[in-house]
């Protein structure tokens, strides 16, 4: 701001005869400048109170768009503590409201994230997987991630699209999430993330109250994942098979183990966790008939980065009015204009296709799928007639060799045994085969509703609306919405109203003698609550259920009696501002003696699993495994101790020249045919060298350019000394020369004395 008020005055302002440098009126410091800003941020305050202002930006953005949906609960607290309500804000658009329709009802996905504000309020996201990636449909703010809250806000975006019924529900290991979803939709089926099951068997595997050994984990990790992905049998393969043989087959090796029958907390971490629940995260269970191909949730968590790092700054002691305003004014509008510009940029209206490379079946379809049907198409080309078996022709059942297996492809229910398929869930290389080798059965024959599917054709009616004028009206105001700040926006961490409030509730807070005993403390805390979680799995029929209704009571009254113990702004929990302590170290002040052994200047080596560190699965761990090999031998090869320095250095001063035997070259003779030949610039070797093109990597003579007469040369007694180690570079030096720098060593050595 001082950068663009200064070039102001001097260039636009006055040109010929520029201010003095010290009037404020014109160099304003920085302190004038924030006071100015706050300023400017009372006057766009509706209200000093948080809440009160969220409640009348609702008011005013259902003013100005009434197809805009927005319900705003305020908390409120009874003096009973019993009638009062917790805060509930649930945000919808009308472009929203399509898109669930249209994608979420195959395969919805939910997520939480956290630290947006400086409250203590969770941020859930609901979103779908669409044609272009995935897109944020609704958005809702509770009070506490608690069964009844959720519960509340997805009824409400529920009411709001009664046609939404998803078949399929995409969340994280949830309880609560998991509990609401079955309650919410009772039609629908919730799977597990495929990341956030593999991220949660890897860290109980290797957390060390456990103790498993690394040698352990790798075998229980192996047999699980043996355990998730088994398939499911065929009814039209097996008859005599149950659908899940696979799966219990799987089981049953696992509980063959010694890990499995000696070790007891595996057996209850596995029955209590995982084995009870095989329908939300076992391939064998999952239906894999829906087209979206969704096998994770981290489409989800990647609108929560995009929100936090992209839109929010970077200090997140941020009000709610702030994170309010941020989503519907920029976070929103530039979902739907990415969505939007996307579907466009693959019609006809944008550019024309080639028919050449793309075939007109596949034309006006997302990138993604043009891309997917090319490679598989070109992929195909290697098939031949005898490569496919008709099992049934008049419905459409054929049978492809494969690398390792024949696979059975379907047209009548799309389907393919391949691993391509069953990621995808888009045709592979076995339906292109088909379809260049079989006449009758080409892309038109697939099903309908298959070729209709919102995933596999653009969104004309998002078009459409890319070239309505409103649509450009809102690009614009999301233009000028862009940039806007905490203090340019309502809500600012110095309030008056807000500061004293705090610093009231805070001074009535008990103290604690040090920062230490309270870490001692909550951690004590979060191991009885540990152990009071793994005592209600043992619960069973004889235990009076009055009794457990009463403990439940206790528990939710200390909950609000530890709350209250909380620091609050207007009954909202404040997130504490953490702050990075400085080591004692670099409090020291530096001496002559410190200031003159300054370190090198080393260059920082690159790590080679660091790319592999943050992903989970059997082919994340082979990478780390191989990239730490690697790194073992690099530091092997590099780190050198100083004895094995000194004894090479000995080998190279005392070697003879009869050691020099066994370094030979090989030679021409140059004066065979061969040698006096010129380059053919045909052969392999010709076409790699530099000069006719290539890249020069063989190094190898023209083929017809291969001496016959090659004889070995040896080097003389008084040339170079050679010693090649993986370590030490290769010294070229002769005698005379040595002895020169002895002289020159012994000089040195007497000036110094």
């Amino acid at each position: 701001m001082k950068r663009h008020l200064k070039h102001y005055v001097l260039h636009c302002l006055s040109k010929d005869e520029p201010p003095d440098p010290n009037d404020r009126s014109y160099y304003p410091t920085l302190g004038d400048i924030r006071n100015h800003i706050n300023q400017a941020q009372k006057t766009l305050k509706l209200s000093l109170v948080d809440q009160e202002n969220v409640s009348m930006k609702a008011a005013e953005y259902c003013r100005l768009s009434p197809e805009t949906k927005i319900h705003f609960q305020p908390f409120t607290k009874s003096v009973d503590k019993e009638n009062g309500t917790e805060l509930l804000w649930v945000h919808q658009e009308p472009w929203q409201q399509d898109l669930l329709i249209k994608y979420g009802n195959t395969v919805s996905m939910i997520d939480a994230t956290y630290k947006t504000t400086k409250y203590d309020l969770p941020l859930f996201f609901v979103t779908v997987r669409t044609n272009t990636g995935y897109c944020v449909v609704a958005e809702f703010i509770v009070q506490s991630e608690t069964k009844e809250d959720i519960q509340n806000a997805l009824s409400i975006i529920k009411a709001w699209n009664p046609q939404w019924a998803p078949k399929y529900f995409m969340t994280d290991y949830s309880e609560a999430e998991i509990s609401v979803l079955e309650a919410t939709f009772p039609d629908t089926v919730v799977y597990l993330c495929d990341f956030h099951r593999e991220q949660a068997w890897e860290r109980w595997v290797k957390a060390s109250k456990h103790g498993l050994s690394s040698a352990e984990a790798d075998i229980l990790l192996d047999h699980l994942r043996a355990i998730a992905w088994a398939p499911s049998v065929d009814p039209e393969e097996g008859s005599n098979l149950s659908k899940y043989h696979h799966y219990d087959s799987a089981v049953a090796v696992l509980k063959a183990t010694d890990l499995w029958r000696c070790n007891a907390g595996v057996r209850q971490w596995l029955t209590n966790t995982w084995l009870n629940i095989p329908e939300k995260w076992a391939r064998a269970y999952r239906d894999d008939t829906y087209h979206a191909a969704v096998n994770t949730n981290n489409g989800a968590e990647a609108m929560n980065k995009l929100l936090k790092y992209k839109f929010l700054p970077r200090q997140k002691n941020l009000t709610l009015s702030f994170l309010v305003i941020k989503l519907i004014e920029e976070f929103v509008p530039a979902l739907h204009y990415k969505y939007v510009f996307q579907n466009f940029k693959q019609s006809n209206m944008y550019r024309a296709y080639n028919p050449v490379v793309v075939p007109e079946y596949l034309q006006c379809r997302p990138k993604s799928t043009i891309l997917h049907c090319l490679h598989r198409k070109s992929k195909s080309l290697k098939y031949v007639d005898s490569d496919i078996k008709g099992v049934d022709s008049t419905s459409g059942i054929f049978e492809v060799k494969g690398k390792n297996k024949d696979h059975t492809v379907k047209f009548s229910v799309p389907s393919c045994t391949c691993k391509d398929w069953i990621a995808h869930h888009i045709p592979c290389k076995h339906f292109f085969a088909i379809f260049n080798l079989i006449e009758s059965w080409t892309w038109d024959r697939l099903p309908a509703s298959f070729l209709d599917s919102a995933y596999l054709n653009i969104d004309s009616d998002a078009i459409a609306s890319h070239l309505n004028p409103t649509f450009l009206h809102s690009e614009s105001q999301l233009d000028v919405a862009e940039g806007c700040n905490e203090s340019a926006l309502f809500g600012d961490t110095a309030d008056e109203a807000t500061s004293a409030t705090t610093t009231n509730m805070l001074a009535t807070l008990p103290t604690v003698k040090n920062n230490r005993q309270m870490k001692q403390v909550a951690a004590n805390m979060r191991v009885t609550l540990e152990c009071f979680k793994t005592v209600t799995y043992n619960l069973n029929n004889n235990i009076n259920f009055d009794v457990l209704e009463a403990i439940h009571a206790k528990l939710r009254s200390l909950l609000q009696e530890f709350q209250e113990q909380l620091p609050q702004c207007h009954g909202l929990l404040i997130r504490p501002q953490l702050r990075k302590q400085i080591k004692k170290s670099y409090q020291r002040k530096f001496t002559l003696k410190r200031l003159n052994l300054l370190p090198k200047c080393t260059r920082r080596r690159k790590r080679f699993d660091s790319k592999f560190r943050a992903r989970v699965g059997r082919k994340a761990s082979m990478l780390r495994k191989v990239a730490n090999q690697v790194t073992t031998n690099a530091k092997q090869s590099h780190h050198i101790s100083a004895a094995t320095r000194k004894t090479q250095n000995k080998k190279i001063s005392t070697i003879k020249a009869s050691d020099l035997a066994r370094f030979k070259r090989k030679r021409r003779c140059g004066a065979c045919d061969a040698c006096t030949k010129d380059d053919c610039a045909e052969c392999v070797n010709c076409k790699d060298m530099i000069k006719f093109g290539g890249t020069g990597k063989k190094k190898k003579c023209c083929m017809q350019r291969q001496c016959k007469n090659i004889h070995t040369t040896q080097g003389k007694e008084s040339e170079i000394q050679i010693l090649h180690t993986t370590a030490v570079q290769r010294q070229v030096i002769s005698v005379d020369e040595m002895e020169q720098v002895k002289n020159i060593k012994q000089c040195f050595d007497l000036v110094a004395m």
